[in-house]
Order: C-alpha cells, then structure tokens, then sequence
C-alpha cells in the first residue's frame, strides 16, 4: 500500500503553510500526484477550571466566513516545544497561565493532503492574567460548564475538529 515517492517540488510558499506537489509511483506501479500542504504543526489547549467548565473562545474565521466556537490553540514556533507553545498559546489569547499542562493525543487534521498535526493538551490550576493576542487576533473567550459544550457539539453547533477532538479525548481520560 505504500507509495514511493519520486520527486517534489514546492508550489507555493506562505506564512503560515507552504504547499509541495508530490510525483509518486502508486502501489500499483503507475505514477500519482500529490499535492501537500506543509504545515510546521500546531497545538490546541483543553483549559479546564475548577468548575469543570471549559475555557471556550469566539473568533470569526475568515476561511468559513463566520465566528467559531472553539478551544484555545496556535501554530508551533522553529525550536519550539508543544508544550511550551501551549502555554504560551493559552496566555497569549486568554491571559491564563498554568504549570499544570499535560498532553491529551495527536489529530492529524487532513492527512489526505496535509501533514498538520495538533497535539491536544490538557490545562488545569489556571491562573488569571493579561492577555496578549497577536495584532491580527480578535477573539472573546468564556468558560462553559463540559455538559453544555458537549451539548453543543451533539447539536453541531461546534463544528471544530480539534476542540471536538479534545473533548472526546477528555472524556475518554476521565472514564479510566
């Protein structure tokens, strides 16, 4: 099943992703191409108080022409761990910070043509402070009891893959 790839070029370079055309020879011998958004990965923050409400953001997305509902997350920075990119991520756009962060799973977002991974953290003992959105961030963040977040995911009112993701990664923890 698996492809051997022959050559690469890349299409299209930008700040955020670049993009590869791939030629590869099929497991049947013919030759496919594939093009692959190339993206540095990126990390998303299940912030949990002590209420078992969940740290929730408001951010209009230009690419779905609409305001989402979804978790805390950010793109890695070179040299940069996760962990430290999702501490970074949660006081930058919401002002709390933690020491109590640990990972919940990976989600490849769109592995039929993107190689972007999100790792999911969990977030706990959040402390308030200031935040710091970068200058072409706008968002409005609210904590929200669990239940009704996964109501609003069953109601398809969220409809974000990695807060989706994260609380199906929640409640699978919290049922060990």
């Amino acid at each position: 099943m698996k492809e051997i790839i022959k050559s690469k070029e890349q299409v299209y370079q930008g700040k955020i992703f670049n993009v590869e055309r791939v030629l590869v020879e099929l497991p049947n011998g013919q030759d496919g191409i594939r093009d692959i958004l190339r993206h540095p990965g990126a990390v998303a923050i299940l912030a949990v108080n002590d209420h078992n409400e969940i740290l929730m953001e408001k951010q209009y997305r230009t690419a779905l022409d609409r305001v989402i509902f979804e978790i805390p997350a950010g793109k890695v920075d070179p040299g940069e761990e996760k962990a430290s990119t999702a501490i970074r991520e949660l006081e930058e756009e919401t002002g709390f910070t933690t020491q109590n962060i640990e990972l919940l799973g990976d989600v490849a977002l769109a592995a039929g043509y993107s190689d972007e991974v999100i790792s999911i953290y969990l977030a706990k003992d959040l402390v308030a402070g200031s935040d710091k959105p970068d200058d072409d961030e706008f968002l409005e963040w609210e904590f929200i009891p669990k239940d009704m977040v996964m109501e609003l995911i069953r109601s398809n009112f969220i409809q974000d893959s990695k807060t989706i993701c994260a609380m199906l990664y929640f409640e699978m923890r919290m049922k060990l």
